[in-house]
């Protein structure tokens, strides 16, 4: 493994453990497998920002970026913005509606990942002998 490699599944694995704690701390915002999942608002970072600070929580602004990049990028979120009419602030309450405009963007994201991942999953699939 290079050290390029290394330090990405560093970065991977601390992302993954600051969505768990917001997970526990945001179950609404953060919901487990097989919960209902309902997009964030705009401006989530800023709250997020707000409520380390608040709660004396070391998480930087970057690894707050990383989660919700993270986060918001899975096609599961995707088809969530697809299918919702608004987004959720952090306890759960709603917040702004989503536009047909952000609905078809999702769905033309989701298609992309999709069909990106089809294809890697193609590419590494073992090619018949002949």
């Amino acid at each position: 493994m290079t050290p390029t490699q290394k330090r990405n599944k560093r970065k991977f694995a601390a992302t993954l453990k600051n969505l768990s704690t917001l997970s526990e701390m945001f179950p609404k915002a953060f919901p487990q497998k097989g919960q209902p999942l309902i997009p964030l608002k705009v401006g989530t970072a800023d709250d997020l920002k707000a409520e380390a600070q608040r709660l004396e929580w070391d998480l930087s602004e970057t690894a707050i970026q990383r989660v919700l990049s993270f986060w918001c990028s899975r096609p599961i979120y995707l088809k969530a913005l697809e299918r919702n009419s608004h987004r959720i602030d952090l306890q759960g309450n709603p917040a702004e509606l989503i536009s047909q405009e952000e609905k078809q963007l999702a769905k033309k994201r989701r298609r992309l990942i999709e069909k990106e991942r089809a294809q890697q999953a193609a590419a590494a699939a073992p090619t018949p002998e002949a």
